[in-house]
């Protein structure tokens, strides 16, 4: 609901059948990592208020969890507004690359060849097999 609100702003949603997005899962490495980096403000403002009680340490601990928490609601979005656009007629593809960048890519259908491309081991990626 939220990507086809905020991507109709972009792109003309007529048409479009399907909205694919990344997985779920993505988001969970950034939720985890953004929550301990919270926690460790916390830790760090809960051992510094213990030895001054002055008003500024609230303000910088309250700012800096603010600051990592709209850094992480713009990575958020650049991953979720990522996705692919499929109509009868169309794929587009949509990459949010900011507050005020963004890409698309429409392909034809009819225009769609078959590319294939397999890489098998580590040394395969070494050696850009």
């Amino acid at each position: 609901m939220l990507r086809k609100y905020l991507i109709q702003r972009y792109v003309d949603l007529k048409g479009v059948e399907e909205i694919l997005g990344h997985s779920p899962f993505i988001f969970l490495r950034g939720v985890l990592l953004y929550t301990l980096f919270l926690f460790l403000i916390y830790v760090g403002y809960a051992v510094w208020h213990q030895y001054s009680q002055e008003l500024y340490v609230k303000w910088i601990a309250g700012v800096l969890g603010l600051l990592l928490f709209f850094r992480w609601v713009f990575s958020f979005l650049n991953l979720y507004l990522d996705c692919l656009l499929l109509s009868k007629e169309t794929l587009t593809i949509f990459l949010w690359e900011g507050l005020l960048e963004y890409k698309t890519e429409v392909i034809d259908w009819s225009k769609i060849n078959v590319i294939s491309h397999r890489q098998d081991s580590f040394w395969d990626k070494v050696f850009g097999k």
